[in-house]
């Protein structure tokens, strides 16, 4: 910076040694104090402050002079030594007298110093424009999730109010108790109720009592933690046969037949198997609710170097078909269809709390799920859209990549965009694999 391109003011608060005259002949424009005061210009705009600084009176001088003149470097010519304390305040400080020519340089060391403390104090202003933009964006969050609760509450109440006006519910069993009073006919010492009364009286109670357990297990989900672990590909496969024999009651519910293909892969995955099991049971139940009579099922595998994906395939049906924010089926409390199916009634999790558990219990473990539509071009038929359900595990080691050649896992490939399920070979059928529990699965 050329302080003499720039028409600036240095203020000499004494002329000692001639230092006025030798600025002048280096194309400063320099006014003593004395006259600043006379022509009553004390605020006058300055480049810089030149004075003398002495140990008795410098804190007091260096007071005055920030005030005076608050954006100004003080250039400082010392004679003697400082103490550290005085030394702190001056922004230059000569250990020796210095000829006056020296105050040039001095002054310009003087002013680039200014301009990096302007510089820093920008960057400040930066720093607090920053934070207080960190606060406002805390705000919002707050809010959101406010609201998001709010929004959790408005869905459980629209399940429960479906739920209790449809099928077996609370409101069947107020009416069934009613009806259970016009239906008794007292004789002699005894009250006689029909049986089929007591039955109905007894199976809506149980549909309620299951509500209640599904948000029982909901409300102590950040209380269940799944221990880490890994596993191989044969505590794998028993995880979801163990899942396959416990939903087999809700499989005959619409005589479903579910093509199963063999879980492969090298080395471990990371994963706890009571978490695995629920999710498996959760996956294919809501597979069993959401596809049409007699439709089949495919349980798929592929495997990546860093990852192994098991998908659940179904033909979409009722609410599933309509692909409406598909990005929320994660979220607690949402439902693909508020038309409740009695047959379910003993579904581990209802309410539309299913995917959001499973999901928490998957996490603990660095795995994930997702739920997206996916073009399915196997088979004889033409390419169709169906619903999968992925459920992702990372590698818990390093075999994950080795060569493997025994194992045929390439048949089937995942994509994004339209063609998100594609098999390698179009004449190929899903395989399937024995010893499996159950007449549907294969």
């Amino acid at each position: 910076m050329d302080l003499r391109e720039k028409n600036t003011v240095l203020v000499l608060m004494e002329d000692g040694h001639g230092s006025a005259l030798t600025l002048k002949r280096n194309g400063f424009e320099v006014k003593l104090a004395d006259s600043l005061s006379v022509e009553g210009n004390e605020s006058a705009d300055c480049a810089a402050i030149l004075t003398d600084i002495a140990e008795e009176d410098g804190a007091i001088t260096i007071d005055r002079l920030e005030k005076a003149f608050p954006d100004s470097p003080i250039v400082a010519m010392v004679e003697g030594s400082l103490s550290p304390a005085l030394r702190k305040r001056l922004f230059a400080c000569l250990q020796k007298g210095v000829a006056a020519v020296s105050i040039v340089s001095s002054v310009e060391q003087a002013i680039i110093y200014g301009t990096e403390l302007q510089a820093t104090r920008g960057l400040q202003s930066a720093e607090r424009l920053k934070f207080m933009n960190k606060l406002e964006w805390l705000l919002w969050k707050r809010n959101s999730e406010s609201r998001q609760f709010i929004n959790f509450g408005v869905k459980m109440v629209a399940n429960l109010r479906h739920s209790i006006a449809q099928g077996k519910g609370v409101g069947s069993l107020l009416t069934q108790a009613e009806l259970l009073g016009m239906q008794a006919s007292a004789e002699e010492d005894y009250v006689r109720i029909p049986v089929s009364a007591l039955h109905a009286l007894t199976e809506n109670a149980a549909a309620v009592r299951s509500w209640i357990s599904s948000l029982e297990r909901f409300a102590s989900i950040e209380d269940r933690k799944y221990g880490h672990s890994t596993l191989n590909q044969l505590q794998l496969n028993q995880c979801l046969e163990n899942a396959i024999r416990d939903v087999e009651p809700f499989r005959r519910i619409q005589n479903q037949r579910v093509y199963r293909e063999p879980i492969r892969f090298a080395g471990l995955v990371q994963g706890n198997c009571d978490a695995l099991e629920l999710t498996f049971r959760e996956l294919l139940t809501n597979a069993f609710k959401y596809s049409p009579e007699d439709s089949s099922i495919h349980i798929i595998c592929f495997r990546g170097c860093d990852s192994v994906s098991i998908g659940i395939l179904n033909d979409p049906v009722g609410g599933q078909d309509s692909g409406e924010k598909i990005e929320d089926a994660m979220l607690p409390f949402f439902r693909f269809s508020n038309v409740y199916n009695d047959s379910y009634m003993d579904e581990e999790l209802g309410l539309g709390i299913g995917l959001s558990v499973i999901q928490d219990a998957i996490q603990q473990n660095n795995g994930t799920v997702q739920v997206r539509w996916v073009m399915d071009h196997t088979g004889d038929e033409h390419s169709r859209k169906r619903f999968m359900a992925e459920l992702i595990l990372l590698s818990g080691s390093t075999e994950m990549c080795s060569p493997e050649p025994e194992l045929d896992l390439q048949r089937y490939r995942a994509h994004e965009g339209e063609s998100g399920f594609v098999q390698e070979d179009p004449v190929a059928q899903l395989p399937s694999s024995s010893g499996s529990s159950g007449a549907g699965f294969r």
